[in-house]
């Protein structure tokens, strides 16, 4: 089954439209081409405010997730000098290809839940993908140690 793009009005295929349970059809008037395209026109024109969003989002979204004040986040910012606690850089890693650059993350304890300090992107998610389990970092230590002389 075939349905007409309302915004490039082409003919394609069902699957080239994104599910819209309130419509008829069932699927959007727009093609997913269309809506990337004009996605991408509004993140351009906008992109201060979606920005702001983001900051926006993060700050009330993930400070009430581990019960953080913007106060106590901005002043372990501080603390650590705007650098991970782990690798003691700066963040680098940007939320998307061209948005912003992430905000260091608030890392805690998944047991206790209390926070522990603000780790970039990288170190964060090691953490994460290793469980946070001290007996694989130090094998990894010892790999790399053992392996020091191929350099």
């Amino acid at each position: 089954m075939h349905i007409i793009c309302s915004q490039c009005n082409n003919a394609k295929y069902l699957t080239q439209f994104s599910k819209d349970r309130s419509r008829k059809t069932g699927h959007r008037s727009v093609c997913k081409i269309c809506c990337a395209t004009r996605f991408k026109l509004y993140r351009n024109k906008h992109k201060e405010r979606l920005d702001a969003y983001h900051r926006a989002y993060m700050q009330v979204y993930k400070l009430k997730e581990y019960d953080i004040s913007k106060t106590q986040y901005e002043t372990l910012l501080l603390k650590q000098d705007n650098r991970c606690a782990i690798c003691n850089k700066t963040e680098t890693v940007k939320q998307s290809k061209n948005g912003p650059v992430r905000h260091l993350a608030i890392d805690h304890d998944h047991i206790s839940g209390k926070v522990r300090g603000l780790l970039c992107y990288v170190c964060n998610t090691t953490l994460g993908r290793i469980n946070e389990d001290t007996s694989i970092l130090e094998n990894m230590i010892q790999y790399l140690r053992n392996h020091e002389k191929c350099q």
